[in-house]
């Protein structure tokens, strides 16, 4: 014995009977949207024609306002992670260099359960809360990665003012050395 279901389940009928003639769906009411036209062609009203000098001033302005918020942005993030990473920093009791180290010699799960004990018992995690030790992993890690950069341009244009014409075309110092420039120099 076969039990048989049928393919298509039939709409519920409503319970109200006044409301039975809505049952079919092309009778019932569709949102319109609107249309807009855009015309491809050249107007005949010559007043609301916009240049291409015009166009292109609107273009340039709209994308010094978008390089400006993104430059913002950028300053921001930096901001909140070196904020971040000296609220880490003094949750944990450590000045900045030593928790730099430590971070560094530090494997994925420590790094992980730090952040995760940051986000539980700080004042951070209870003020941010969406805030996830993943997140702060990441952000710690940005950080770091980003203070590495910026000390490595210092130390290269530091090591680039003693022999311009070298750094400039290599930048990097100790390519000198490898290459033997320092000891014909002697």
């Amino acid at each position: 014995m076969a039990l048989r279901f049928p393919l298509f389940t039939p709409p519920i009928a409503p319970t109200n009977p006044h409301n039975r003639h809505r049952l079919l769906p092309s009778q019932i009411p569709h949102k319109t949207t609107k249309n807009f036209n855009i015309s491809c062609t050249a107007n005949t009203n010559n007043d609301n024609r916009a240049s291409d000098a015009d166009l292109a001033a609107d273009l340039a302005s709209d994308v010094s306002k978008m390089k400006a918020q993104m430059v913002q942005r950028k300053e921001a993030m930096e901001k909140s992670r070196e904020a971040l990473f000296g609220e880490l920093c003094g949750y944990l009791g450590m000045r900045e260099e030593e928790m730099r180290g430590r971070w560094r010699k530090m494997g994925e799960e420590e790094k992980l359960s730090w952040a995760n004990n940051f986000v539980s018992n700080s004042e951070w995690g209870e003020a941010f809360r969406p805030l996830s030790s993943k997140s702060v992993k990441e952000l710690v890690e940005e950080h770091l990665a980003s203070q590495r950069s910026s000390s490595i341009s210092i130390s290269s244009s530091s090591s680039s003012s003693s022999d311009p014409s070298f750094s400039s075309v290599f930048g990097i110092s100790g390519l000198k050395r490898l290459l033997g420039f320092l000891e014909n120099n002697k």
